[in-house]
């Protein structure tokens, strides 16, 4: 076995590639790996490799169907509304409270500012956590407003006139730029307020659901 040569297929191949290829097993190629000291790849860099130089991702081109997606949406909430699902929740919630006391102020600054002054694609006005919310919300069959003022002062995101029902969707991160937390009436000229604060640039369907469950919730007279 040469160096030269495994390094040169390595260029292109996978491990498992090089393997077939040379009608040897995949234990012999990583001992002949160890043995010449050849480095091989992390998983997110195999990835991209196996994407440049393979047949891409598995499910390039395909979907799933809408019974698909509504199983995986069900699974994903399911799960975090079970006691393993929110020990994970509070684990996650937790490492990442950590990271972030451990940063200095100048690199808290940077990720503040990365965040909140980064261009993000807006379609209707929206956010992408607002239009993910949105095409949530019109794929279910609700009817939906964007960017309307129940008043001068209060302009909402999303409002579903018949359910009476207004969303605000307000960024963690500009709140803790800001020093101030928005407060808002839980009623307006007839609507009933939720407003949701959210970390994150984008939402799964599993917190779509959540929110349209509260907004039937409203709707029923429930909440």
């Amino acid at each position: 076995m040469d160096r030269n040569q495994l390094v040169k297929l390595y260029s292109k191949m996978s491990i498992g590639d090089i393997a077939e290829h040379l009608g040897l097993s995949k234990s012999t190629i990583y001992y002949y790996f160890k043995k010449f000291g050849i480095k091989t790849r992390s998983r997110g860099a195999a990835q991209k490799h196996r994407h440049k130089h393979g047949d891409g991702h598995p499910r390039s081109g395909k979907s799933h169907s809408e019974e698909a997606k509504r199983n995986i949406s069900n699974g994903l909430m399911n799960y975090w509304d079970s006691h393993d699902g929110q020990k994970a929740r509070k684990n996650a919630s937790q490492k990442q409270k950590r990271i972030w006391v451990d940063l200095t102020a100048a690199e808290k600054k940077r990720v503040i500012d990365r965040l909140t002054k980064a261009p993000r694609r807006r379609r209707r006005g929206l956010s992408r956590t607002g239009q993910c919310l949105y095409d949530y919300l019109v794929d279910v069959g609700e009817k939906v407003l964007v960017n309307i003022s129940l008043t001068p002062n209060d302009k909402f995101d999303l409002l579903l006139e018949d359910r009476k029902v207004a969303i605000k969707i307000i960024p963690i991160m500009s709140e803790a730029k800001s020093g101030q937390v928005q407060t808002f009436p839980k009623t307006l000229v007839g609507y009933t307020i939720i407003p949701y604060r959210t970390k994150c640039t984008s939402m799964s369907r599993a917190e779509c659901s959540r929110i349209h469950r509260a907004v039937l919730d409203i709707s029923a007279g429930l909440c």
